[in-house]
């Protein structure tokens, strides 16, 4: 059984899944007719190892540019929305939102230096994801059919300059980076295994006990004693050495010490006996903006407050500690919060 821990994030570098409860407020009112609106951050990019005049403007100052958006249609007063708030290699300076209501345009002019709202709070429904035990047979047999098709994209890809160029990538021996084609034949290809996903057997979601943490503590201790089966070398003579050094003494790899750590291993796995299932209609999922899907349980959920302005007066953007009194929370999120403050952390 695959598992993979989930790590919630520290800050909005990373996509998210987010659910965002929208409230737009007009001369003190709720708005609960339909509004479509548009975000747009302007600011700069900024990649590790590109160098800095790369993407600089007179002066050395960056160029301004569109760097993020998004757009979304909100049918009633706080509207859930669905937008992961991506912002890696960004460095934001403005967002604007753009808006229609009854008819006429409206917009809000530098309201932050970030799109995602001020009010979060980070959900942790679950400790553990794994992959379904079993697959689907007829899923496995469409994601293979699409495989050849990805791979066949490489090709379309450009040589380029590490460094230099903006995206550069080594594989297969050459530095290449995407390009038109490229683009477009990954988006197809990736859009042909997305067909597959509605016959995908679910994930499953476990929360940690005791139990599961003592037995996995074990393990690693069982992996510490396996270095005893490794074998004393030198690296100028053997080239089968490589950097492993243990105690000051270069060592290598020996078929003991990997059956020693694979038992090791072995055990690791066995202790998912000792997970708690989560049942997933108590947590709050997540639809995938691009596909309209459930795309498992959302990881942050935030509320916001925008006031449309009249045409004489200055528009403003508020949290939802202030404002009007918020409808009350749906009974998922109420039990979220309940289990929230047993750690000290609010809704």
């Amino acid at each position: 059984m695959l598992i993979l821990c989930v790590i919630l994030p520290v800050s909005a570098d990373v996509s998210m899944p987010t659910i965002t409860h929208i409230y737009f407020e007009k001369d003190g009112a709720p708005v609960n007719e339909n509004i479509r609106y548009t975000v747009t951050c302007y600011g700069h990019y900024e990649y590790p190892l590109i160098q800095p005049e790369t993407a600089s403007g007179l002066n050395g100052t960056p160029v301004k540019e569109v760097i993020y958006t998004y757009t979304a249609t909100c049918a009633d007063y706080g509207c859930t929305v669905y937008e992961p708030y991506y912002l890696n290699y960004r460095v934001i300076d403005s967002c604007d939102l753009e808006g229609e209501a009854g008819g006429e345009h409206f917009s809000i002019k530098d309201f932050s230096n970030t799109p995602l709202p001020p009010d979060c709070t980070n959900l942790q429904p679950f400790h553990i994801m794994t992959g379904p035990r079993t697959q689907n047979p007829e899923y496995e047999r469409c994601t293979d059919a699409s495989e050849p098709k990805y791979d066949s994209c490489t090709a379309l890809m450009a040589e380029c300059r590490p460094g230099v160029d903006l995206d550069c990538i080594e594989y297969g021996g050459r530095m290449i980076k995407d390009t038109p084609a490229s683009i477009a034949c990954y988006r197809e290809s990736a859009n042909a295994t997305r067909t597959c996903d509605s016959l995908r057997n679910p994930d499953e979601y476990y929360n940690t006990t005791p139990e599961y943490e003592e037995c996995v503590h074990a393990t690693y201790a069982d992996s510490d004693l396996c270095s005893r089966f490794m074998e004393e070398c030198n690296p100028v003579s053997d080239s089968d050495c490589g950097n492993w050094i243990i105690d000051g003494t270069y060592v290598r790899n020996t078929p003991e010490a990997i059956a020693c750590r694979d038992a090791a291993d072995k055990k690791r796995r066995d202790c998912a006996v000792f997970l708690k299932r989560v049942d997933p209609s108590t947590m709050i999922m997540w639809i995938d903006p691009h596909t309209k899907r459930e795309a498992g349980p959302a990881l942050r959920e935030c509320t916001v407050r925008f006031e449309i302005p009249k045409n004489d007066a200055p528009p403003s953007v508020f949290s939802g500690d202030s404002g009007l009194p918020l409808p009350e929370k749906s009974p998922v999120t109420s039990l979220y919060c309940s289990l929230l403050s047993l750690f000290g952390v609010k809704c």
